[in-house]
Parts: structure tokens; C-alpha cells; sequence
């Protein structure tokens, strides 16, 4: 099997829960590689603990990228996550732009079911998995529970990512929108 990579884009820190999401990596029994393009002031400290679980070779911090290449990035990657934690409403109630770029870049997620946004785009579309991500152990259960090529689940988010990403792209999503202000003009 050849190995997989999950990707996370974004300010790291263990308020993010990203301590937790690499000791999930440390258990997972798919053993993927995970790539944050990442900035923080905690990232030697985080990499002292991938290193502390013997993840030094599958744990990759990076510096952030342009944001012209952020969805080659994540095109590059089998798996993107978002390990945000329901800590305040904004968050809960958040659509987070990566979500977007995985879209775009048709990569398959794991995101938080306690995020209500994230949770109805990826679940009533088909585009990964979400759970609760508290615990390490919550996230290797979901990055093994996708990766499982016998549960399939990647390849129909893949799948499901490749037949409904336009309907994400700007353009598109933006056409209620723009008939809605369309619709108050003529009213006026």
C-alpha cells in the first residue's frame, strides 16, 4: 500500500488541538504521513513531540505557502483535515476557507462533527468523514476509518468531490447571491 498524506493548512498550536491530532497519528494503524504548511510559535514543540512518538519521519512542518499554490498543495495530498474544536460559536458556526481550498483541490476530509458548517458540506455532500475530534484516539479512528481501503470511504469522497466541486467555485455559489440583490433592484 502505498503511503498516504494528510495535509493541514493553518496556524498551529495546541489550542487547535494539533497535539492531539499528531499523537492520533502516532496510533493510527494506517500510518500516513501528515504535512502542516503551518506557522506558530509552538512548532518546536510540537515537533519535539512527533519526534517523542518516533514520528520524526512522517510528522513534516512547513512553511506556509503563496496563496496561489495552496490547492496544488493540497492536490498533492490524499487526505485534508481540519481539527477545529467547538471552543466558541464563531468556530462552531465557521465555514474555514481550507475547507474550500480542499474542495477545490477535490482532496477528500476529516473534519470536527461539532462544527456546523464543516459538518453539513463534508457529510450531506459526501466529501469525508466527520467526527468528534477531541481525543487522539478520536482521530486515528477517523484517519483509519479512511484510509480502510475496504470501507472505501476515500474513494467515494473522491468520487463524490469530483462530480460536485463546481458547485463550490465561486462563480457558481455566488449566483443565489447575486439574484438576490438582482431580485431587490427590480423591487425598488
Amino acid at each position: 500500500m502505498a503511503e498516504k498524506i494528510l495535509i493541514f493548512q493553518g496556524y498551529v498550536s495546541r489550542a487547535r488541538n494539533i497535539d492531539a491530532l499528531i499523537e492520533g497519528v502516532a496510533l493510527s494503524k494506517s500510518r500516513p504521513h501528515i504535512v502542516f504548511l503551518s506557522w506558530g510559535p509552538e512548532i518546536d514543540d510540537l515537533k519535539a513531540l512527533a519526534k517523542s512518538r518516533g514520528l520524526q519521519d512522517r510528522v513534516h512542518f512547513l512553511p506556509p505557502v503563496p496563496w496561489d499554490q495552496v490547492i496544488s498543495w493540497a492536490e498533492a495530498a490524499d487526505v485534508g483535515i481540519m481539527p477545529y474544536q467547538p471552543t466558541n460559536l464563531n468556530t462552531i458556526i465557521s465555514s474555514p476557507n481550507k475547507m474550500y481550498e480542499f474542495i477545490m483541490a477535490r482532496t477528500p476530509m476529516i473534519g470536527s462533527s461539532e462544527l456546523v458548517n464543516v459538518k453539513t458540506t463534508i457529510d450531506d455532500n459526501g466529501f469525508g468523514l466527520t467526527r468528534p475530534l477531541r481525543e487522539p484516539n478520536d482521530y486515528a479512528l477517523a484517519i483509519d476509518e479512511m484510509l480502510d481501503p475496504s470501507k472505501d470511504r476515500w474513494a467515494k469522497a473522491r468520487a463524490s468531490l469530483d462530480l460536485k466541486w463546481r458547485d463550490f467555485t465561486w462563480e457558481n455559489a455566488s449566483k443565489p447571491f447575486i439574484e438576490s440583490y438582482r431580485r431587490m433592484e427590480l423591487a425598488t
